[in-house]
C-alpha cells in the first residue's frame, strides 16, 4: 500500500489481487480449501485497516511538526518589512523552532513524503529568509535613505563603500568593527551617530561616545556638529566618564592634580619606612644588594657610560625638554632651563604665585622662572629687542600679548618683586647665555659649569642601585592600579600565582616592598578624601560591580555605546565598559579600532582585549574595514610585514589604494642608508639629508604641513626642527596645547602622530642602537606577572613601526645606518630585496668567468639581486661545479673573506 492523493490507498494490482482471493476464496468455500482462501482475505483486509491508522497517526504527527512551524512564523511576520536589523541572538532564537521541525522531518518514514513535504519547504524558506535577512536589510536601507549612503546629505557627495556600510548598519548587542589605517573609521562613527538620529529615531542623549583623549573628543563632538547638526551626544573620555559616575555617588572624591604628586607621595612612603621600620628596612637592603651584584653582571662600566653618554647627549638636544626632564613651551626656555641646569643653579618652573593683584582679571599667574636662592623670577618674551610680536601671531594676539608683558611688568614694580626679562633676539643671536652669566655675576653668582658627573647626577642619569629599587616600586604600583588591583587583590594573585624563575624574583619583590608602601599609599589617599587619575576608572568599576540599576547612580540611558580606538582599551576600562553596557536593557555596544596600531601598552592598554574581543562580548558581529585610501601598495605592504611577526594578532589583507597618475615619478618608499662612524656621525649625516630633502619639497610648492617627520623618541627630531626653524624659507608648525599658532613642517614623535597623515613622511633614526628602533633598553622588571594580558615590548614596537610608516600618502622616507640596521628592515622582504644581507663565507652561486688564478663567481643573494666580484681559485671550493646554469654551494677561505671579501661587499653596497 502506498499513501496517493493524501490518502492511503491499494494499487491496481493489489486490488486485482484482493479481487482474485474474494472470488477463489468464496468458490474454494464450497470446497475443501475455501476456509483457507477466506483467512487470506481476512488478512488483506485486517492490513488495509492497520494502514489506514498508521495514516492517521501520520496526519496527526504532522499537525503537531506544523504546530511550531506556524508559530516560528508568526514570530517572524513583522521582521518581513526589513525595518530592523537582526541581532545574532535574536537570529538564533527565530531559527531554533525551525531547525527543530527539520530535525523532528529527519526521522519520518519515506513513504509519507507527500504529508510534510510542505511543512519542510516551508521551513526551509524560513531559514534562508532569516540566513539572509541582514544583508537584505542592508539592501533595503540603501534603498531607502540614498541621499545618506551616497554621501550627498552630508558628505559632498563622497559616497560609502560596501564595508562601511555595512559597519554602519549592523547593530548587534555587541560590535566590533576591524579598520586598517587610512579606512575611514573616523567618518564610520561619526556617520553611524547620525544614521541612528535622523533615520532610527533614537534621541541624542542616548547615545554614548567614549574617544581615547581629549583632542579625540572635540575631534568628535566637532564633526557631529558641524556635519550633521547633532550636539546632545555625550562624547566621553573613559576618565571623564568614570568621575562622572563617582560623581553620582555620595562618596565622590577629588582626585591628585598631576600624577608627579602620586611619586612624591609614594616616595615619602618608602622614605618613611626606612627609617621606621627595621623589617621593612632590612627587606630593601637585601633587594638592593640583590640590584647591586645583577648590575655588575650585566655589563661592563665601559658600556654603561657609553649608553649614559649616549642618553645625556640626546636629551641635551630635545626640542621642548630640558635634561632635567621639565617640560618647556619654546626652545628659548628649553636653554634657558639647560643654562641653570649646567651651572647647578636651582630653579622652579612656571610656579604659582600668590603676591600679585587678585582683582585682576589674570586670575592666576606663572612666571617662566624662578630663582628660590636669589628670590628673582625671570620671563622670557617671545617678541623681538624692538618689541615685535612674532610672525605668527595675529594683529589681536600681538596686541593681547603685550597687555599682558605690560600687566607683568606692573606687578613686580607694585609688590617690590625682582624680574629679569629676556627675549627672542638673545635666542636667535645666541646671547641667552651671556646675558644670564652676566646678571648671575651682578647679584655677586659666579656661575660655574658642574663637571659631567655632577651633571648627570644632576638629571638623574647617573643613578645608583638604590634609585633604581624605588623606582621599580613605583612601576610596581602604576602597574597595578593600571591593571584594577588593590593591595589585596595583588597578594592574592602573586602569592597563588604558578611563576617562572624570573616571576618569582618579581613576585619576592612585590611581596616585600610594594605590598606594604602600596598599602600605605591607598590608606593615604582614603584618609585625604583623594583619588588619584587610575582610580577614576578603578572606583567607577568597583561602584558599578555593586549596582543593580542604572536609576541608582541617576546612569543615562543609554541605547547605543560606542568606544573608538578600542585597540588602546584597558583591563579597568574593559571591565567599566561591560558593566556599564549591562545596565540598560537592549543596549547596543559599537567598539572600532585596529589591533595592529595597539602602541600605547606602557599606559596599561593591551590588543589582547580586542584580539580576544568574543570572550569578553560573545557572539559579536564582526565587520573588517580593509579598503585603505591613505597609503600607496609599496608603503603599505612595507609596513604590514612588520606585523607578521607579531605573536598575537587579527589576520586581515589590507587594500592600498591606487596611486594617482601624477605620482608616477614619485617613489613611494625610499630608504636612506647612512655610513658613520658612530651614532652621532650617523644623526649629522640624516638630519642633513633629510634638511635638503625638507627644503627641496617646499622649493617645489610643497605645503610645509604636508611633511611630517618622525622619530621613536622626541629628542630624535630635536636637532633637525631647530635647523627647520632657524632656516628662513622652512616654516615649522608652532602649537599651544591642542591650537596650531602657525602652520608648517610638523615634527613629533610616532606615538603623538597616532591618527594623523601627511603626503611626506620622513621617519628618523631606523637603526640597532639604545635609543634606535626599536630602541635597546630593558626595564628593571618587566611586572608581566601583575598583568598578564601586556604585549611583548617587541610586538609594541612593530605595531609603533606600522603605525609610522601608514601615515605617508605618497611617499615614506626612511633612515638607517649602513652598519646598524633595525631588525624591522633586515626582517623586511621588501628592504632586502634592494639591500640583501651580507654576504655569507658559504653561499649559493656559479661561476661566470674565469683565468689560470681566479674566478668570476656570481652570488645570487636573493631572487631579484646578483653579485659578481672576481675570488683566487686557491680561496675558493666549489661544490658539484657544473657547466650548465645551475647554482652551487661556494665556500671561501675563512682568511680572504674576513680581509677581501668584506671589503668587496662595501664597495658593492
Amino acid at each position: 500500500m502506498r499513501l496517493q492523493n493524501d490518502k492511503v490507498a491499494m494499487s491496481d494490482t493489489e486490488k486485482f489481487y484482493f479481487v482474485l482471493s474474494v472470488i477463489l476464496g468464496i468458490a474454494a468455500a464450497f470446497l475443501t480449501y475455501g476456509l483457507s482462501i477466506l483467512l487470506v482475505a481476512l488478512a488483506w483486509y485486517l492490513h488495509y485497516k492497520s494502514e489506514k491508522r498508521r495514516e492517521r497517526k501520520m496526519r496527526e504527527k504532522a499537525r503537531q511538526i506544523r504546530a511550531p512551524l506556524l508559530e516560528g512564523k508568526s514570530r517572524i511576520a513583522d521582521l518581513r518589512g526589513y525595518d530592523r536589523y537582526l541581532p545574532t541572538k535574536k537570529k538564533q532564537l527565530y531559527q531554533e523552532p525551525f531547525r527543530k521541525v527539520k530535525n523532528q522531518l529527519r526521522n519520518l518514514p519515506t513513504e509519507y513524503e507527500e504529508l510534510w513535504q510542505d511543512i519542510k519547504k516551508e521551513a526551509s524558506e524560513c531559514l534562508r529568509f532569516l540566513s539572509d535577512y541582514n544583508s537584505t536589510y542592508f539592501k533595503k536601507e540603501q534603498e531607502r535613505h540614498p541621499e545618506f549612503f551616497s554621501g550627498e546629505r552630508f558628505h559632498d557627495g563622497q559616497s560609502f563603500n560596501k564595508k562601511q556600510i555595512e559597519a554602519i548598519l549592523t547593530n548587534d548587542y555587541s560590535n566590533l568593527v576591524i579598520a586598517g589605517p587610512g579606512a575611514g573609521k573616523t567618518r564610520v562613527l561619526t556617520s553611524r551617530v547620525a544614521y541612528f538620529v535622523h533615520y532610527k529615531d533614537v534621541p541624542p542623549e542616548r547615545i554614548l561616545v567614549i574617544a581615547f583623549n581629549n583632542n579625540a573628543v572635540g575631534e568628535v563632538e566637532q564633526r557631529l556638529k558641524t556635519r550633521f547638526g547633532i550636539e546632545d551626544v555625550q562624547v566621553r573620555t573613559f576618565h571623564s566618564l568614570g568621575l562622572s559616575i563617582l560623581a553620582t555617588s555620595s562618596n565622590s572624591s577629588r582626585r591628585l592634580s598631576i600624577e608627579s604628586q602620586r611619586n612624591n607621595v609614594i616616595r615619602g612612603i618608602i622614605e618613611e619606612l626606612l627609617e621606621q621600620s627595621d623589617e621593612y628596612r632590612t627587606k630593601y637592603l637585601t633587594h638592593l644588594s640583590q640590584w647591586e651584584e645583577d648590575e655588575d653582571s650585566e655589563s661592563s662600566d665601559e658600556e654603561e657610560e657609553k649608553r649614559i653618554d649616549e642618553e645625556f647627549r640626546l636629551k641635551e638636544g630635545e626640542s621642548y625638554f630640558a635634561i632635567d626632564g621639565t617640560f618647556v613651551k619654546s626652545l628659548a626656555e628649553r636653554d634657558i632651563a639647560n643654562f641653570f641646569i649646567k651651572h647647578g643653579i636651582d630653579y622652579e618652573y612656571e610656579k604659582q604665585v600668590d603676591w600679585h593683584d587678585k582683582n585682576d582679571p589674570e586670575k592666576t599667574y606663572c612666571p617662566d622662572f624662578y630663582l628660590p636662592k636669589l628670590d628673582v623670577y625671570l620671563e622670557h618674551w617671545a617678541v623681538s629687542a624692538d618689541g615685535k610680536a612674532p610672525p605668527f601671531f595675529d594683529e589681536t594676539e600681538a596686541e593681547e600679548y603685550k597687555t599682558s608683558m605690560e600687566w607683568k611688568r606692573s606687578q613686580y614694580e607694585k609688590h617690590g618683586k625682582t624680574l629679569w626679562e629676556t627675549n627672542h633676539t638673545m635666542f636667535a643671536e645666541n646671547e641667552l647665555e651671556q646675558h644670564l652669566t652676566k646678571r648671575l655675576s651682578d647679584r655677586g653668582v659666579n656661575p660655574t659649569p658642574l663637571t659631567y658627573r655632577e651633571l648627570l647626577a644632576e638629571v638623574g642619569l647617573d643613578k645608583n642601585a638604590s634609585d633604581t629599587v624605588q623606582q621599580s616600586i613605583l612601576t610596581a604600583i602604576r602597574a597595578a592600579k593600571v591593571y584594577g588591583h588593590t593591595p589585596a587583590s595583588l597578594a592574592s594573585r602573586i602569592e597563588n600565582l604558578s611563576k617562572s624563575k624570573r616571576q618569582r624574583k618579581e613576585a619576592e619583590f612585590i611581596l616585600d616592598l610594594v605590598l606594604e608602601v602600596f598599602s600605605r599609599y591607598e590608606q593615604y589617599l582614603k584618609e585625604e578624601g583623594k583619588i588619584d587619575f587610575d582610580d577614576m576608572i578603578n572606583k567607577a568599576v568597583r561602584l558599578l560591580e555593586n549596582t543593580d540599576t542604572a536609576e541608582e547612580l541617576d546612569l543615562g540611558p543609554y541605547d547605543l555605546i560606542m568606544v573608538d580606538e578600542f585597540q588602546d582599551i584597558s583591563y579597568p576600562r574593559l571591565k567599566l565598559l561591560k558593566e556599564l553596557k549591562g545596565l540598560f536593557d537592549d543596549c547596543r555596544l559599537f567598539c572600532v579600532g585596529d589591533d595592529w596600531q595597539a602602541i600605547y601598552g606602557f599606559a596599561g592598554s593591551s590588543a589582547h582585549y580586542m584580539i580576544k574581543f568574543d570572550e569578553w562580548f560573545p557572539d559579536a558581529a564582526r565587520v573588517f574595514l580593509n579598503q585603505n585610501y591613505r597609503n600607496p601598495p609599496e608603503v603599505l605592504d612595507f609596513g604590514s610585514e612588520a606585523i607578521e611577526d607579531c605573536s598575537e594578532k587579527i589576520s586581515k589583507t589590507l587594500k592600498p589604494r591606487k596611486p594617482s597618475d601624477d605620482e608616477d615619478s614619485v617613489p613611494a618608499l625610499l630608504i636612506e642608508r647612512i655610513q658613520a662612524r658612530n651614532v652621532f656621525g650617523f644623526r649629522r649625516k640624516q638630519n642633513r639629508i633629510a634638511f635638503d630633502s625638507i627644503k627641496k619639497l617646499i622649493d617645489e610648492g610643497i605645503p610645509p604641513p604636508e611633511i611630517l617627520v618622525l622619530s621613536r623618541f622626541n629628542f630624535g627630531y630635536a636637532d633637525l626642527r631647530d635647523a627647520c626653524t632657524e632656516a628662513e624659507d622652512i616654516p615649522v608648525e608652532i602649537r599651544r596645547g591642542s591650537d596650531t599658532r602657525r602652520e608648517g613642517v610638523r615634527f613629533m614623535s610616532i606615538h603623538k602622530s597616532k591618527g594623523l597623515e601627511a603626503d611626506y613622511v620622513f621617519l628618523l633614526n631606523v637603526y640597532e642602537g639604545t635609543f634606535g628602533f626599536p630602541p635597546d633598553i630593558t626595564s628593571e622588571m618587566n611586572f608581566d606577572i601583575i598583568n598578564p594580558d601586556l604585549s611583548k615590548s617587541i610586538d609594541e614596537e612593530r605595531r609603533l613601526f606600522f603605525v609610522a610608516v601608514t601615515r605617508a600618502r605618497k611617499q615614506c622616507v626612511v633612515f638607517t645606518q649602513k652598519d646598524e640596521v633595525s631588525q624591522f628592515l633586515v626582517e623586511n622582504s621588501i628592504y632586502s630585496h634592494h639591500y640583501p644581507k651580507r654576504i655569507g663565507r658559504r653561499f649559493h652561486g656559479r661561476v661566470v668567468g674565469q683565468t689560470q688564478k681566479a674566478y668570476r663567481l656570481q652570488a645570487v643573494l636573493s631572487p631579484s639581486c646578483e653579485v659578481e666580484f672576481w675570488a683566487p681559485k686557491s680561496v675558493t671550493n666549489i661544490q658539484g661545479l657544473t657547466n650548465d646554469d645551475s647554482l652551487s654551494l661556494i665556500e671561501i677561505d675563512r682568511w680572504w673573506y674576513r680581509d677581501e671579501m668584506t671589503k668587496k661587499f662595501e664597495e658593492l653596497f
